[in-house]
C-alpha cells in the first residue's frame, strides 16, 4: 500500500502543470496549412458549444458574444479563424477556444 501511495505521488508530481486547453492558437495555425477541415470542425464545435451553453440572446451574461449566421459554412469559419491567426501572430499562444471566440465575435457581432 505504501508503495502505491508513493508511486501515485510520483506520478502526480511528474505531471507538472495540468491544462484544460489542448489547443492553442499556435496549434490551430499549424493546422491551417496542413488540415484546414479540422480547423473548421474545431471552430464549429466552439461555436456550437457557445450557443448551447449560453445562447445567443444572453446579453451581458455569457462568456462570448457572437452570432454566426446559419448560412455560414465550416470552410468559411476556418478561413476566418486562419486569417485572424495570420493577422494576430502576437496572441497565437492563447488557448484556442478563446482565440476562436474572439475571432467569431469580430466577424459575427450580435445585433443590438
Amino acid at each position: 500500500m505504501k508503495q502505491m501511495v508513493i508511486a501515485s505521488l510520483a506520478l502526480l508530481i511528474g505531471l507538472g502543470e495540468c491544462r484544460a486547453d489542448f489547443f492553442t492558437g499556435n496549434k490551430l495555425n499549424d493546422l491551417c496549412s496542413s488540415n484546414k477541415l479540422m480547423v473548421g470542425v474545431y471552430v464549429a464545435g466552439v461555436s456550437d458549444y457557445a450557443n448551447w451553453d449560453i445562447g445567443p440572446k444572453s446579453k451581458g451574461l455569457g462568456r462570448v458574444n457572437f452570432c454566426v449566421r446559419e448560412d455560414v459554412s465550416v470552410a468559411q469559419l476556418a478561413d476566418i479563424v486562419c486569417g485572424k491567426l495570420t493577422e494576430r501572430a502576437d496572441v497565437r499562444d492563447m488557448p484556442a477556444p478563446i482565440f476562436v471566440s474572439l475571432s467569431l465575435r469580430d466577424a459575427f457581432p450580435c445585433k443590438q
